[in-house]
């Protein structure tokens, strides 16, 4: 499975960040909006209206200063990624979203599972994109991220 190592390195930021926030609703419609259909659509994550943030390796933080998420875009080797990460007390409706999404994406046949908590578009986008889910486990927050991937046949 593939590893999102941008992750790793924007947890760092991430953490502080969030720390200090609060609560927006909405947190999965907000990755969808800002990551996933971008991506789907082939075209840059959003991030109008956010806080620039730090460099990380391969890309920039961005900080909602409203509350309750940060996100994190990125380049490696030559594909994209973008993650959103939540406090701590919108991990359950940034679980849920996930769950609810995967479930209907699986169903129409546009992804397959690769993983317990992740899933690869099928052929009808090039590269292919992978969406996972990882959920908060008292030593890093929830968060879940769109990346593209070179798959080989």
């Amino acid at each position: 499975m593939t590893r999102n190592l941008f992750a790793t390195f924007a947890l760092a930021f991430a953490l502080p960040a969030l720390a200090a926030t609060g609560g927006q609703a909405g947190v999965w419609e907000e990755f969808e909006r800002r990551c996933l259909v971008p991506l789907e659509t082939v075209s840059p994550p959003i991030t109008e209206g956010l806080a620039v943030g730090a460099k990380i390796d391969g890309g920039r933080f961005w900080e909602n200063r409203r509350g309750g998420w940060s996100l994190a875009v990125g380049e490696r080797d030559g594909l994209t990624n973008c993650t959103l990460f939540v406090a701590d007390a919108h991990a359950d409706a940034l679980a849920s979203g996930y769950r609810a999404w995967a479930d209907v994406a699986q169903t129409s046949g546009r992804y397959a599972q690769e993983g317990p908590s992740a899933v690869q578009s099928t052929e009808w986008r090039e590269p292919r994109i992978e969406v996972h889910f990882l959920p908060a486990d008292g030593t890093v927050q929830a968060q879940v991220w769109v990346m593209e991937v070179n798959v080989e046949a």
